[in-house]
């Protein structure tokens, strides 16, 4: 096991975090690919569905990966237009150790056996997370520290003019939030 993955490195790494979700990193051939792994989410946080999960996607950058913080990886191909890049912040980092094979991509084993099928576990990855909401997520919208929510523009512009976090919150997430849906 490593404590950190950085620009310069080689292989394939399965990356563990909090929310039970694994990330294989190709470092050699620049592709991420998320899975659902089944380990227990930790306490404060939740395995949900992301825009394509299971599938690989380019990795232009890895910013950080380290033990026990969110690691940021910067894609290309999350979004349908496969041009626009995007920056993936994780929940805490809990293992990095080499991928051996590709994850089981249609069930979740838990730490204690019991197998779940994903559809059951992940919220429809290109839907607005808000309760009810039909709509297609169109920004990633921070809510707090470690916590990120896919919206549609009209649940984020609601939540973003609520959220002292986004206020005041200097990273790239926030900024964007407050210049696309605020006009700040």
């Amino acid at each position: 096991m490593t404590e950190r993955l950085v620009e310069g490195m080689s292989g394939r790494w399965a990356v563990r975090t909090a929310s039970g979700a694994e990330y294989v990193v190709d470092l050699d051939a620049r592709t991420v690919r998320r899975h659902c792994v089944g380990a227990k989410p930790a306490p404060g946080h939740a395995l949900v569905g992301l825009r394509r999960d299971r599938e690989p996607v380019m990795l232009v950058a890895v910013e950080h990966i380290e033990i026990g913080r969110p690691a940021r990886l910067v894609l290309r191909g999350v979004a349908s237009d496969q041009a626009t890049v995007t920056c993936r912040v994780t929940t805490p980092v809990v293992t990095i150790e080499p991928a051996d094979g590709e994850a089981d991509d249609d069930w979740c084993q838990s730490t204690h056996g019991a197998r779940t099928p994903l559809a059951e576990l992940l919220a429809d990855p290109t839907r607005c997370y808000a309760a009810g909401c039909p709509a297609e997520n169109e920004i990633l919208v921070h809510l707090g520290p470690d916590a990120f929510a896919d919206l549609c523009l009209d649940h984020a512009r609601a939540t973003v003019a609520r959220s002292a976090f986004v206020l005041t919150c200097d990273c790239s997430f926030c900024r964007r939030a407050r210049a696309d849906l605020l006009g700040l």
